[in-house]
């Protein structure tokens, strides 16, 4: 497969080759399978966590960088401890090369998918060159100077990782990457048809393979079963309703559960906590202004 296909709208660089997301998780269960043409990297400051890149399950210990490449399904993450960790998106398109040379060739193959970066990194060069770039993300807007500096350490850090970090993908994985396409094809058509009832066959059907082999190649691909991920999807969806205000009874129904029980069930599993304590925990409207 050589095209990009996002699963969620474009990162807005506003004319920079990254962008930086600091975050911070108590063990939690946090994030849902996506792909995207950015170049993802998670950067693990403090406690420990796991997360499913392009069909293997790694652990991140403080210092890890993960990598997940272009169009490389990742992000079903798990957190233990107290975790304190910074996810870099990188734009492939602004280290293009604007001439026609070897350079530029070997950039375009980054693009276009040819090429894929180690998942798993733990060297201390890449680990210096991310902390310049955080450091340089926040100083960013301070003066002109500073926008630029970030501009430079975000091209260290992506020839270091193209020096040292980079191979080429085989002809070999040309089975694997079908078998990717078909499990994209079934989380697209879960993510439109959540609400209604759907079953393996249905959404096999779509893509005429057998359901046991997509059962298969879901899980090799994801760590989750089909029927767990669309029960994720629902709960999502549920406790996303529910956070506007809707009853627990409506948003369960609405996100393509047909019993409130077994809703209530599948929620606790997923999200620790039932859905009527996520109710409570939300903060009543506030009162109208008086004119």
């Amino acid at each position: 497969m050589s095209e990009t296909i996002n699963f969620r709208s474009e990162v807005d660089f506003e004319g920079l080759p990254v962008k930086v997301f600091n975050r911070h998780k108590i063990d939690a269960f946090g994030g849902y399978l996506n792909w995207h043409k950015e170049i993802e990297m998670i950067y693990l400051k403090s406690g420990s966590c796991k997360t499913f890149i392009d069909g293997t399950l790694y652990t991140l210990e403080p210092g890890d960088i993960a990598v997940a490449s272009s169009n490389m399904m990742h992000h079903r993450q798990w957190f233990y401890g107290d975790c304190s960790f910074s996810v870099i998106q990188m734009n492939p398109d602004w280290f293009v090369y604007p001439s026609e040379n070897a350079q530029q060739s070997d950039m375009e193959d980054i693009c276009s998918l040819k090429k894929c970066f180690d998942v798993l990194i733990r060297d201390p060069k890449m680990e210096e060159l991310v902390l310049d770039v955080l450091k340089a993300w926040e100083k960013r807007t301070a003066s002109p100077s500073l926008g630029i500096r970030l501009i430079a350490k975000s091209c260290l850090l992506y020839a270091h990782m193209i020096d040292f970090h980079c191979h080429k993908i085989g002809s070999d994985s040309a089975a694997a990457r079908s078998d990717s396409r078909y499990v994209k094809d079934a989380i697209l058509y879960i993510n439109s048809h959540f609400s209604e009832p759907i079953s393996l066959s249905d959404i096999a059907g779509q893509m005429d393979i057998s359901p046991s082999y997509l059962s298969y190649i879901f899980s090799l691909n994801t760590g989750i079963t089909a029927s767990g991920y669309i029960n994720e999807v629902r709960v999502q969806n549920a406790a996303t309703l529910m956070k506007k205000g809707i009853s627990v009874t409506e948003a369960a129904f609405a996100s393509g559960f047909n019993s409130t029980s077994y809703f209530a069930k599948i929620f606790k599993k997923i999200k620790k906590v039932s859905p009527s304590h996520l109710c409570q925990k939300q903060p009543p409207d506030a009162p109208a202004s008086k004119s």
